[in-house]
């Protein structure tokens, strides 16, 4: 199961979909790997 909450920043709506593609981080030190790995292992699992 995973909750959200509604609290602190957002994702604008349109960077819902690229946010989670790999490489992609609005972060200047990020490698863009993060939320790409948790999905992949969030699917992986149902």
């Amino acid at each position: 199961m995973v909750i959200g909450f509604p609290e602190g920043a957002r994702i604008p709506e349109s960077k819902r979909k690229s946010v989670f593609e790999s490489g992609y981080s609005t972060d200047v030190d990020g490698t863009g790997f993060g939320l790409s790995i948790a999905r992949e292992a969030a699917d992986a699992h149902g």
